[in-house]
């Protein structure tokens, strides 16, 4: 039993022509190329009917006016069934991308990107022969022109295998984003170690001056005691040789008298 088709992803990959700036909002915007991969609800986000060739994406845009630089974070707007991702490059083209809400917001950034650079030279930004109808030729030839490769831009993007690619370098991005993280919150951790054994070697520094300090007042003082001690000793010394003296002379001075 076979299981039942997959709902592409991607409904619609637009590209629209922006009015100059400084044009009122009100005038609608004309749609230069445009793939629609599912008719089945192309009235939801899109209406040709009636000589409307803006659709519901262009008055998005056109409300939007998206900053015209094609590597600017994208604009969105979202319903409970799509959302419409946008970017604008400085040729004046708007690239609108019109997809489920669960679609990856980088994956579509991609898309928009793939398909300015169907348009613009990669290296140098300038536009390419294609890039120069899109500005010379009517909205409906160019639409026809760009179809095949709008087409071909959908399907790839639509494939799950695409969709895993970008989320498997997104995988990558986010492990060596952890990786670079541990690593500077061990260098951190490092770096305050350092200032701790900075800041003790400080203190000991200091504390060591103290001991210096308070090692040469002890030192002075016990001198002074040292000096003091020996004058008391000394002084002790001249006292007793004198009581002897003294002494002596009187014992010499009384046998004298009393010989005589």
């Amino acid at each position: 039993m076979s299981s039942p088709p997959q709902t592409p992803q991607i409904s619609a990959l637009l590209i629209y022509k922006l009015p100059p700036f400084g044009t009122p909002t009100t005038v609608p915007l004309s749609a230069i190329g445009r793939y629609d991969s599912s008719k089945s609800d192309v009235s939801v986000y899109e209406d040709y009917e009636g000589g409307d060739d803006e659709g519901v994406a262009g008055k998005c845009v056109r409300a939007a006016m998206p900053v015209r630089n094609i590597e600017s974070p994208p604009s969105v707007s979202s319903s409970n069934l799509h959302k419409i991702v946008y970017l604008a490059d400085s040729h004046d083209r708007c690239y609108a991308l019109i997809c489920s809400v669960t679609y990856p917001l980088r994956t579509s950034v991609s898309c928009l990107r793939a398909a300015h650079y169907l348009l613009v030279d990669k290296v140098t930004g300038d536009n390419n022969s294609m890039g120069m109808k899109s500005l010379t030729d009517t909205p409906s030839k160019f639409r026809t022109k760009i179809r095949p490769d709008l087409k071909a831009l959908v399907k790839r993007f639509n494939g799950p295998g695409e969709i895993d690619k970008v989320a498997e370098v997104m995988g990558k991005i986010d492990v060596v984003k952890v990786t670079m993280q541990d690593n500077i919150a061990v260098m951190l951790e490092s770096s305050e170690k350092l200032e701790e054994i900075d800041k003790r070697s400080e203190l000991l520094t200091e504390q060591s001056l103290v001991f210096k300090r308070k090692s040469n007042k002890l030192r002075k003082v016990m001198r002074c005691k040292n000096r003091k001690m020996n004058l008391a000793i000394a002084f002790l010394f001249l006292l007793v040789g004198g009581i002897i003296a003294l002494v002596i002379v009187l014992s010499t001075t009384n046998n004298n008298n009393k010989r005589k």
